[in-house]
């Protein structure tokens, strides 16, 4: 009865205070069902499950209110999300887990989530990581995450080899101006990768128009994508944008999904958030492009990026 649910809630009280666990869930159990409305009770439920190592409970008493909160444009407590997503590992539920960590990364803005949620993603089988290396740099770079010295060499060195040395350049007088190159015992080999990236860049520059005019004349795609994406990194942007655009559309692409990403990307870096978002959702290749896509849409929906 109604009447008696002050007092319930009062010998649930006490016996978590007394850690009678199994008692304190069946009286908070009778006391929800009898229409208690004690937020405090509601808060405690699913901890006592998690302490008790009912994970499968704790799951389904808090999807339902994540999902209520998301069904009315609320942002669930971050303690709620942090129970649900941890009982979902315990259950080995990783498609579960990582929704919640990418619910946690969105609505904290939290770099600890970032480096959990990209981790997880990138470490599933089929993930092509030696191939996506750039990528998956540019994605931590965007989000906040920190770059130790030997990651920006590796990605320097990588964009050099992949015919992105303005990207390369960039990375590397960066990296000197703000003091993580330069400074350890692989300070020569960085500068002379930065001597060399610039050197390399030069050339680009001078060799762009030519360039250019080669790709637009190629039956395929391949080298207007690539010279676009090259283009992008030396931030001229509207010329990397339309490149890139006319190498999509003629087709016969190597790769077609990583073309999308590097669309979609080169979208970003110009500013043009919409555009980005229509790009990373038409990307959904099975060896990881789809998976940064998919984090890339995290971020750029995210409530603590705007």
């Amino acid at each position: 009865p109604a009447e008696k649910l002050p007092i319930v809630e009062v010998t649930v009280k006490l016996a978590l205070q007394q850690k009678k666990y199994e008692l304190g869930v069946s009286l908070m159990k009778m006391y929800l069902a009898e229409g208690g409305k004690s937020a405090e009770i509601n808060r405690l439920y699913p901890q006592v499950l998690s302490v008790m190592g009912d994970h499968a409970g704790v799951v389904r008493l808090l999807l339902p209110v994540v999902a209520a909160d998301e069904a009315a444009g609320r942002i669930t407590p971050e303690a709620t999300l942090r129970m649900l997503a941890g009982s979902q590992l315990e259950l080995k539920d990783m498609a579960g887990y990582l929704a919640g960590v990418q619910k946690l990364r969105s609505s904290t803005g939290k770099a600890e989530y970032w480096a959990e949620l990209i981790s997880r993603t990138t470490r599933r089988e089929g993930y092509a990581d030696e191939r996506l290396r750039i990528d998956l740099y540019r994605l931590r770079r965007a989000v906040g995450l920190t770059l130790e010295a030997g990651e920006v060499g590796d990605w320097a060195y990588r964009a050099q080899q992949a015919g992105l040395p303005a990207e390369a350049q960039k990375l590397m007088d960066e990296g000197f101006a703000n003091g993580v190159l330069g400074k350890d015992a692989n300070a020569e080999a960085a500068r002379k990768l930065r001597d060399g990236v610039t050197k390399s860049a030069a050339q680009d520059r001078a060799q762009i128009t030519e360039a250019e005019a080669s790709a637009l004349k190629a039956k395929e795609g391949n080298a207007a994508v690539n010279l676009g994406l090259a283009l992008s990194g030396a931030g001229q942007h509207d010329r990397a944008l339309a490149l890139m655009t006319q190498g999509m559309a003629k087709g016969g692409l190597r790769r077609a999904d990583d073309a999308q990403l590097h669309l979609a990307y080169a979208q970003w870096r110009a500013g043009k958030i919409d555009e980005a978002k229509a790009s990373f959702a038409l990307v959904k290749g099975s060896d990881g492009t789809a998976d940064l896509a998919r984090l890339w849409l995290v971020y750029l929906n995210s409530p603590a990026r705007k």
